[in-house]
């Protein structure tokens, strides 16, 4: 019930920005009837962790000066062998680890680069309030989301 919630806010927050479509990464993802019968969708793993991460990355793009610094996942469509997440330092992002994310893409890994809480927020004090434990919850989720994107992490 939860993934379905976050999908429909990443739907909703694809049609408030404009674009009113669900990119084709999400929507290729097989959805077939739930085996007890019950007529509702069954999503992958992989598809499940692929539309959270987005949803929650849309969230997190409505609060930054600069979109550019956004989580940014690139995958092949599937599970890969190998799945990465880079760990971001203080005060950079996504857009920092773009190169090196790409490198490894491109050698067959899923890549996955989440954002701190208060990092390149528009609320610049806020990286100063954010705290140890709110890091670590979010690495936990970026793990958590990675494993379903590969064998190994």
């Amino acid at each position: 019930m939860r993934h379905l919630t976050l999908i429909l806010l990443f739907s909703l927050s694809l049609t408030a920005c404009g674009r009113g479509e669900i990119p084709p990464a999400i929507s290729s993802s097989p959805a077939t009837a739930m085996p007890n019968g019950s007529g509702a969708a069954y999503l992958s793993p992989f598809a499940q962790a692929k539309a959270e991460f987005y949803a929650r990355a849309e969230l997190r793009k409505a609060t930054l000066k600069d979109p550019r610094h956004a989580p940014l996942l690139l995958d092949h469509g599937r599970p890969t062998r190998y799945v990465v997440v880079i760990s971001t330092g203080l005060y950079d992002s996504a857009y920092g680890q773009r190169p090196l994310a790409e490198r490894l893409y491109k050698r067959g890994f899923n890549v996955m680069v989440p954002l701190l809480p208060g990092h390149w927020d528009r609320e610049h004090a806020r990286i100063d309030s954010a705290s140890y434990q709110e890091y670590i919850e979010e690495q936990n989720t970026s793990v958590r989301l990675a494993k379903a994107m590969g064998q190994e992490l």
